[in-house]
């Protein structure tokens, strides 16, 4: 969630939801990296850990592996379905523009209403055609319907439509009128693709061509680490299957 408050821009990010695991829970699979970033921890619960604090890793990059070393000498390499998480450091950059001029409402005051009667599956309308062409204009439709009493509803209700007529004019605002709001959007959408929480931003704001324009940068630390089923060849002689139960 993003809190706005006078030309301040807070950031609140909730730990995200993960979708359950569909795969076979004893398929062979690697936790490999969603996104580039540098290791602050590591904590493997199945699997053979093969980054540490301080690493740089590129998204794809295999961080705790399926493929597990012998524990013991003479002993074979065995395959496990790997998990953990994998936190890390990692920056996200983003690039967005809003033009200055934009088209605006300007009500003229003019408000028209037309009326019909529905009765059951009949409809009498008491104007002429489908409705209002031409012009600008909002549409409400409102129904009200007739009741006999407290329970008992009749089968007739009175719709109106009210059109409020307006024209487009042109307003342009400056780069700072509109910073706030592209600066709260940007990183709101930024903070949602995080699995973890945003330590820091910075941003540069300029104004180009009749727009403006934003460049962000968001610093955070989130659990980089997703499973991906390893389908390498690996020798048979030199494998030690895990056994089902």
């Amino acid at each position: 969630a993003v809190n706005r408050s006078g030309g301040r821009v807070q950031v609140l990010v909730t730990e995200r939801q993960q979708p359950p695991d569909t795969r076979a829970p004893y398929a062979v699979a690697n936790v490999v990296a969603a996104r580039d970033g540098v290791v602050t921890q590591v904590r493997a619960l199945e699997g053979q850990p093969m980054v540490r604090a301080g690493d740089a890793v590129q998204t794809g990059d295999t961080l705790i592996s399926g493929l597990v070393e012998p524990t013991r000498e003479g002993g074979k390499y065995r395959t496990a379905h790997a998990r953990g998480t994998v936190q890390a450091y990692t920056t996200h950059t983003v690039q967005a523009a809003r033009p200055l001029t934009e088209q605006s409402k300007r009500y003229t005051g003019k408000i028209r209403h037309q009326y019909a009667l529905v009765m059951g599956n009949k409809r009498l309308n008491f104007y002429i055609g489908s409705g209002i062409t031409g012009g600008t204009c909002d549409k409400i439709i409102t129904t009200r319907h007739f009741w006999l009493s407290d329970s008992v509803v009749l089968p007739v209700a009175l719709v109106t439509q009210t059109y409020t007529f307006y024209e487009r004019e042109p307003t342009t605002r400056t780069a700072e009128d509109v910073r706030v709001d592209m600066l709260s959007r940007a990183l709101g959408e930024t903070a949602a693709d995080i699995d973890g929480m945003v330590t820091s931003h910075s941003e540069t704001f300029t104004e180009q061509n009749g727009a403006a324009v934003l460049y962000l940068t968001v610093h955070a630390e989130e659990q980089i680490g997703t499973e991906a089923v390893d389908d390498s060849a690996i020798p048979e002689e030199n494998v030690e299957m895990e056994q089902v139960p």
